[in-house]
Order: C-alpha cells, then structure tokens, then sequence
C-alpha cells in the first residue's frame, strides 16, 4: 500500500472546524477533480472527480464509506473506485493548538491497479504545497451557513 499525508494548520477553533469536516457534503468541493457526489446514506455517498489523461477528461466514480467519527476528534472512510481497481483508507485527525487555531492531518493509504492507475496517480500528485494553501484558504474563509 501507498501511502499520501498532508497536514493543515488552520486559523479557526476547532469546533468550527469540525462542523465543516463533519458535514461531506460541505467538504467534496475541497477535491481535486470534484464533479458531483450523491448521498446513498448518511454513511455512505458515491463522488464523482474528474482529470484530464491525454486529449480528454476522464470521469471517475468512487464510493466512500465513513466507518467511524469521534467528534471532534477523528473521521475514518474507506474509499473504493466501482471497478475495484483503487482501495483506500482515510483517517483525518483534528486537534486544538491554540484557542483559535486547528490542526488537521489526513493519512491515505491505498492500492491502484488497472487502466485508473495512471488517472488517479496524476490525482494523487497534485502538487502538495499547493493543495495546502488552497485549502487553507477555504477552510479559513468557510462559514457554517453557506
């Protein structure tokens, strides 16, 4: 298995930050290649992303299951492509280190196989600096009533 880490300090409580990572639906659009997503259960949804491979883009179903939330502490999915070529675990980890300010460390592990190894590779090579100012950058500037 590979493994992907990215960890984000976020100027913002922890409670305020948890509402956002409790919430899927509010977090998708944080995703590179995000499309659409749609909600099977409160448990479960299907995300669509989408990547350019070559002269097209390429449209990519996974389903992602939440398998435990410790509020306000962690979140566990397990992410799998609908083919069965790309598995995965995430676990995302909040944690209070100032009174207005939020660490957040996400850990993804998974295994690609098949025609998808080159689309979800470039996914996943998504430049990490970038990634990380970016969603700092949403997160910070989120609020709940959006």
């Amino acid at each position: 298995m590979k493994t992907k880490n990215l960890t984000v300090r976020i100027d913002r409580p922890l409670h305020s930050m948890w509402k956002l990572l409790a919430n899927f639906e509010d977090q998708l659009f944080l995703l590179p290649g995000y499309i659409s997503h749609e909600m099977v259960s409160e448990n479960e949804f299907f995300l669509f992303i989408q990547r350019e491979n070559s002269f097209f883009l390429k449209r990519l179903p996974l389903r992602i299951s939440i398998i435990e939330r410790k509020e306000p502490e962690t979140i566990r999915l397990e992410i799998e492509e609908m083919n069965k070529r790309f598995r995965g675990h995430v676990f995302i980890a909040t944690k209070e280190i100032a009174i207005r300010q939020t660490l957040i460390t996400a850990n993804l592990q998974y295994d690609i196989s098949g025609p998808v190894h080159k689309l979800l590779s470039n996914v996943l090579k998504t430049n990490k600096g970038e990634v990380v100012r970016e969603m700092k950058k949403i997160l910070e500037t989120w609020t709940p009533d959006k």
